[in-house]
């Protein structure tokens, strides 16, 4: 059995607190307005490669919903910790980050890169849990998870 949630163990129940939410016309009203206006930049591309575009937060791109069966101290505390990064003024990559296995993935007070935040394939060592094996998924998610995940056909063996 997969679940996506927590477990409550007072209410012997799953349960979902957050998810994440896309606002993708956020992000082409953006996009187009600075086409219009003459603010868009054209990038630069390699071959096939295609163009990402790391908006978050601050962006309005991405957000944090927080469903009522949060408690709501923990989540006003989220809403605080949103603004903070939406602002700049806390950054969740800038400290010391030790996985499962006992390596230092990060250091304190070191940012970690927008590469090495997209290439984690890795739990920290305080979360309980693993990352699913490709196996576990079906032919077609084994696809798109190579393309979009952590894991490629190649290192999986799975061409």
């Amino acid at each position: 059995m997969k679940i996506k949630c927590l477990f409550d163990v007072k209410k012997s129940q799953y349960m979902h607190l957050t998810k994440r939410q896309y606002y993708w016309g956020e992000f082409y009203k953006q996009l187009l307005t600075s086409v219009l206006n003459g603010s868009f930049r054209q990038v630069e591309r390699h071959g096939n490669d295609s163009i990402c575009y790391w908006w978050g937060l601050s962006n309005f791109m991405i957000d944090v919903y927080v469903t009522d069966a949060m408690p709501k101290q923990t989540s006003r505390l989220i809403q605080v910790m949103k603004e903070h990064m939406a602002e700049g003024h806390f950054n969740l990559f800038s400290t010391e980050m030790i996985d499962q296995e006992g390596h230092v993935r990060n250091k304190d007070g070191q940012q970690m890169s927008l590469d090495a935040i997209a290439d984690m394939n890795w739990l920290l060592d305080n979360v309980e849990g693993t990352i699913p094996s490709i196996d576990d998924f079906s032919g077609d998610a084994r696809k798109l998870i190579s393309q979009y995940g952590i894991y490629s056909l190649r290192e999986t063996g799975h061409d």
